[in-house]
């Protein structure tokens, strides 16, 4: 089964199920069409060696983790030329937590960037740790800077009588030394 050139314009489950199709064809038939029945599940295929698998490649898993990879770039460098392209399309990525729903118009590359950041919300978004630095890139009440914890949420009645809620840590106070006043 070829692929064909306008494969890769369709959703991008499409194109993984048919990657798929050609692995397991391969896999279960050969280079020859004949049918051979698969005698194992297509998950233990694609468990490691020393799983009990043959080690391939999980497409899908494999695609997953790519555009994690993306999304982990676009929070590390947002000053880089193509995360400032995605900005002024889609808006800054900047925490898992404040990711919604994509507009239904937008591309399949961006709709699968925002499924991995709503699946951040699950795990990832718990074990990250932010480096404030000099405290412009992160926000005061909104983001978890404090033993993993928001403020908004510590301090809700205080929130509400804040000025500035979207501020930033480093509008907020300054180092003396090595203590935060």
């Amino acid at each position: 089964m070829p692929i064909h050139f306008l494969s890769f314009f369709k959703a991008p489950n499409s194109v993984i199920k048919e990657i798929v199709a050609i692995q397991r064809d391969f896999l279960w038939r050969g280079v020859k069409d004949g049918s051979k029945i698969p005698w194992v599940k297509w998950e233990t295929v694609c468990k490691s060696k020393d799983e009990g698998g043959l080690g391939i490649k999980d497409v899908k898993l494999f695609n997953w983790a790519l555009l994690g990879k993306w999304v982990w770039r676009c929070m590390l460098s947002p000053g880089m030329m193509w995360a400032k392209v995605l900005h002024g399309r889609y808006g800054r990525i900047k925490s898992f937590s404040k990711c919604s729903n994509v507009d239904r118009r937008a591309s399949w590359w961006w709709k699968d960037i925002v499924w991995v950041l709503q699946q951040g919300n699950f795990w990832l978004n718990e074990k990250i740790e932010r480096c404030i630095g000099d405290g412009t890139t992160t926000q005061f009440w909104e983001d978890k800077w404090i033993g993993g914890l928001r403020l908004l949420d510590v301090f809700p009645r205080l929130y509400s009588f804040a000025f500035d809620p979207l501020s930033m840590v480093g509008h907020n106070g300054t180092w003396e030394g090595s203590r935060w006043v």
